[in-house]
């Protein structure tokens, strides 16, 4: 008989799991509770053991019942304290028959170790810290009474649905998790450098805000309504207008019901106009009232970033998924609780990222902050899971999208194996109009949006000991109220004076940026100033990117800046970038040579990094001692 098993071969296995719980039940040993086990004890030799259902020794015995059992199986510790007999019985059913493998310890060794561990596992199997996460619920909702009845499929559903609708605080405590402060999306957020309001003009602010889609939603809303509309009892409005406001409002369902042969019963078939009315009534641009829907006239005294501002609030107060959803009895509760939660993270994080971010980055964190609070029916595979998580979040940057506040640009359509069409790719970002108008909601949400100004009265010295820290376009902002209150050439002479000492090599590359926001002329005056200074070589650099050819070249200058901007990425995560820059290089050797006789602290960071990632195992080595002999001169080195 066949008793050794590998990872594909579930079919026989299960054949011969079968085949050995028949026979070892006929011989009279296996009753209920030995019968029980010797499955478990089989089901896990496949699954998570060596595959030879025939070989024991025992480590398996203690693997199994020490380890796994608590880990998985949900059965009252007092009995569970049966679970070594039964499997000594089924051991020695299996020496009898002659299947009990020669590679196995002795069946007396191994019935001995079984007699004494009924405690042991009784005790582990108790104990909470041992749970996996799905015993970890159920036992947990067994004590709060919240068990459906039946072992179904949809009977654990039911458990996940009641288990996902608890506060994360009472989620948190069933699966024994640490207490924390953070949520997994405040954790997400932590330690983001926020860039103030940037400063645009309020009459394109306005036209932005005219040009947003949710404004044209509700205006055509405003236009049909009009005096009023009559509803029915449940609050809807009428089957014909209904009907007639969604195909203004341009309702996919109502096309699908008409290219389909359908048709419309009730305002609920129509979820998209049902929707955009729920949003419109939240914003404060319809109400409802003695049985009609009618337009407010709050609404029509607001400006365009006025009401985006509203709408957008209305929106994200309501949560964006859980409005859009809310006459939808099959949509996902508590993912769409969970990442409605996360809203104001994403979009901090966002408002940290002015480029934007890669969709597929942003959806890998979501996933994450999902699967770490919400606890999936089993039966469903993570392929499956991926593709719920993924399709509210599609929707949720659509909607941002609509309200005018995110843009999801560059993304490709896919259609996946069973037709289902998705998006793929892209990059997510903030407007302008949602850097204007999401700094107040992001503040009420605990984010520092830092005011520019804070350093106007202090040395220019201050700013700069903020570079790195802060990010570049707080830098900026705070640059600009400086110099609203001092003249170009106090920013000059400061600026120069700093360079001229500097340590930190990202200095020179602020240093030219701001001078950049001076303007002509004082930015080249500037910059000029800079070439009598250590980042001669940034200054020369910057005048030739702006057809400045009459600047005499300074080769150990040029090198200095060049090793410093590449050392920032030798000092980062970028490695990519770095090969890029070093693979550029005419004659490398030369050049690792070169850059071990600076004296800077950016050269050995530097050939450390060529070591690190060219593949030239050579090159790498070369690289290596040249860092070894600059560190072996520099003053001051550990002794």
């Amino acid at each position: 008989m066949q008793l050794r098993f590998g990872v594909n071969d579930e079919e026989a296995f299960c054949a011969a799991r079968d085949q050995l719980l028949d026979r070892f039940e006929a011989t009279g040993a296996g009753d209920d509770d030995p019968l029980f086990g010797a499955q478990l004890a089989l089901d896990w030799k496949w699954g998570y053991g060596d595959g030879d259902l025939g070989r024991w020794v025992l480590a398996d015995l203690d693997d199994f019942l020490l380890a796994w059992c608590p880990r998985k199986v949900l059965i009252p510790a007092e009995d569970s304290a049966a679970l070594p007999a039964g499997l000594a019985s089924f051991l020695t059913f299996l020496h009898d028959e002659g299947l009990l493998s020669s590679a196995s310890a002795p069946l007396p060794r191994l019935v001995a170790h079984l007699a004494a561990m009924g405690p042991r596992v009784a005790a582990a199997m108790s104990d909470r810290s041992h749970f996996g996460m799905t015993k970890s619920i159920f036992a947990g909702m067994a004590e709060r009474g919240e068990l459906p009845d039946g072992p179904d499929p949809d009977a654990f559903g039911e458990v996940m649905e009641r288990f996902n609708a608890l506060p994360w605080e009472a989620r948190e405590q069933l699966l024994g998790l640490v207490s924390s402060s953070y949520t997994p999306w405040e954790e997400l957020a932590e330690d983001i450098d926020l860039p103030p309001v940037p400063d645009i003009p309020d009459a394109e602010v306005a036209a932005l805000a005219q040009a947003a889609p949710i404004i044209d939603r509700v205006r055509r809303i405003r236009e049909f309504i009009g005096p009023g509309r009559k509803l029915t009892a449940k609050g809807n409005l009428n089957v014909a207008d209904a009907k007639a406001l969604a195909a203004i409002l341009d309702d996919p369902s109502l096309a699908l019901a008409v290219e389909r042969g359908f048709s419309i019963r009730s305002a609920d078939e129509l979820p998209q106009m049902q929707f955009l009315l729920r949003w419109a009534r939240a914003a404060g641009a319809i109400r409802v009232a003695k049985g009609k829907m009618l337009t407010t006239s709050s609404w029509a005294k607001l400006g365009p970033t006025a009401a985006v501002t509203r709408a957008t609030s209305a929106l994200l107060d309501k949560g964006p998924l859980a409005i859009r959803t809310a006459d939808n009895q099959w949509a996902p509760r508590a993912l769409i609780q969970v990442i409605d939660e996360g809203v104001p993270y994403l979009l901090a994080i966002l408002w940290a990222l002015p480029e934007g971010m890669d969709f597929e980055d942003l959806f890998g964190a979501v996933q994450e902050a999902c699967e770490l609070q919400l606890s999936f029916n089993p039966y469903l595979s993570a392929e499956s899971r991926a593709r719920r998580i993924r399709s509210e979040v599609e929707v949720l940057f659509a909607l941002l999208a609509l309200a005018g506040v995110a843009v999801r640009e560059g993304e490709a359509h896919v259609t996946d194996e069973v037709g289902i069409v998705s998006s793929d790719s892209g990059v997510v970002s903030l407007t302008t109009l949602g850097r204007a108008v999401l700094g107040p909601y992001l503040a009420d949400q605990g984010f520092e949006i830092p005011v520019p100004g804070e350093l106007a009265d202090q040395p220019l010295s201050t700013l700069f000991e903020h570079i790195g820290e802060w990010h570049p376009d707080r830098t900026r902002a705070e640059f600009d109220r400086w110099a609203e209150r001092h003249s170009a050439d106090d920013a000059i002479e400061e600026m120069t004076a700093l360079l001229g000492r500097y340590t930190d090599p990202q200095w020179p590359v602020a240093a030219l940026d701001l001078a950049g926001r001076l303007g002509p002329p004082a930015a080249e005056r500037a910059v000029r100033r800079f070439l009598d200074t250590p980042a001669g070589g940034h200054a020369a650099g910057w005048l030739a990117e702006h057809g400045h050819t009459d600047v005499a070249v300074d080769p150990q200058a040029m090198l200095r800046a060049g090793v410093e901007l590449m050392a920032m990425f030798a000092g980062g995560d970028d490695d990519d970038e770095l090969l890029d820059l070093i693979s550029a290089l005419d004659d490398l050797d030369v050049f690792i040579e070169e850059v071990a006789a600076m004296p800077t602290p950016e050269a050995a960071t530097l050939l450390e990094g060529i070591s690190r990632v060219h593949p030239d195992q050579a090159i790498a080595r070369s690289a290596r001692k040249a860092a070894f002999r600059h560190r072996s001169r520099r003053p001051g080195r550990d002794r």
